[in-house]
């Protein structure tokens, strides 16, 4: 997925640093209520800065979790796309391990991790192009086998 859609790439890793930011936010705005709570002398009722604070915070987590809920159906859908390059995926491991073995037939047919990743992406690059995923899917699948 990194190599055919850069883009989904790139949104999951922002998502993923916006929902752990997200949770730090609200467990910062949960401490410090606690914090404020624990403080509070005499009737908390009274404490017009905690009053102030929770309401605050209120908001602001209630502005988090639609942003978490937001953020999380999109990862969902990102992740429903890249599995769809399964596929391509194990196809590629198949044939890693086939290649790997052959280094036990005969010396000479050693290969590296680091070769077959080269080659492997080279064929993603080089292959024919198709905007139908299912197309290009096969594509990718007898052109790796292929090569």
């Amino acid at each position: 997925v990194k190599a055919e859609k850069p883009d989904l790439e790139e949104l999951k890793n922002k998502l993923i640093v916006q929902i752990s930011s997200d949770k730090d936010m609200l467990q910062e705005l949960e401490d410090k209520i606690l914090t404020m709570i624990s403080k509070a002398s005499g009737d908390i009722l009274d404490d017009e800065v905690l009053i102030e604070t929770l309401a605050a915070s209120k908001k602001t987590s209630e502005v988090i979790h639609v942003r978490m809920a937001e953020s999380e159906q999109t990862a969902k859908s990102i992740d429903a796309a890249r599995e769809e390059y399964r596929v391509v995926a194990e196809r590629g491991s198949i044939l890693y391990f086939v290649i790997a073995d052959m280094g036990l037939v005969d010396p000479m047919y050693q290969y590296s991790l680091d070769f077959f990743s080269k080659l492997f992406n080279m064929r993603l690059v080089k292959s024919q192009k198709s905007d139908i995923i299912s197309v290009r899917l096969n594509i990718l699948v007898d052109d790796i086998t292929r090569a």
